[in-house]
């Protein structure tokens, strides 16, 4: 069965049904609950309250602990399927890093209040990035929804690396010539 919703069906919605098997037994009948929801009402509320996260702007090639904060009274458990926080190169939408929210766990830290992150890369210099949350990041207690949303707009956490100047070394060698001139001597014997 598919199913897509309308707009009129905005709200809590009834779902009833009844199997039948292959001879034509009809069995119990059971009833579903689904929430229709308006896309914008169901994007993840870190998103639209532009929850703080830190480091932003311009960061150490070195950064290492990233920070963000959950908004008061809300708590979201780690997820238990592979979803991924992508640290992601904003002019080629490439993934620079990737974190297992469920399998690296030294890296991905769901806190009380907010989640940690801990990289041990080396970000390239002169370089722009942002970073995506995959839907499934963050688990809302309060609700029935499978998921949330994930937070993958490029211009809602970004920072940038600073260039490194270009250096060049220049080696020179230096070669002394000692010029040696004989003449000829008479010796007289």
């Amino acid at each position: 069965m598919n199913y897509k919703a309308s707009a009129s069906q905005l709200g809590q919605n009834l779902f009833c049904f009844t199997g039948v098997d292959s001879i034509g037994n009809q069995g119990d009948s059971t009833s579903l609950r689904f929430t229709v929801q308006l896309a914008l009402e169901s994007q993840n509320t870190l998103y639209i309250n532009n929850a703080n996260h830190y480091p932003t702007g311009l960061v150490s090639k070195y950064q290492s602990t990233w920070t963000l904060l959950y908004l008061s009274g809300i708590t979201y458990p780690r997820s238990t399927t592979d979803v991924f926080i992508r640290f992601k190169i904003a002019s080629t939408q490439e993934d620079f890093v990737t974190y297992n929210v469920v399998k690296q766990t030294a890296n991905v830290d769901h806190r009380s209040d907010r989640l940690v992150i801990t990289l041990n890369v080396i970000f390239s210099p002169g370089e722009n990035f942002y970073i995506s949350l995959d839907p499934g990041v963050f688990l809302p207690i309060a609700t029935c929804l499978r998921d949330s949303m994930g937070i993958t707009d490029s211009n809602f956490w970004t920072f940038q690396t600073a260039s490194e100047p270009n250096t060049t070394v220049t080696t020179s060698t230096t070669s002394q010539s000692t010029t040696i001139t004989l003449l000829n001597r008479t010796v007289s014997i």
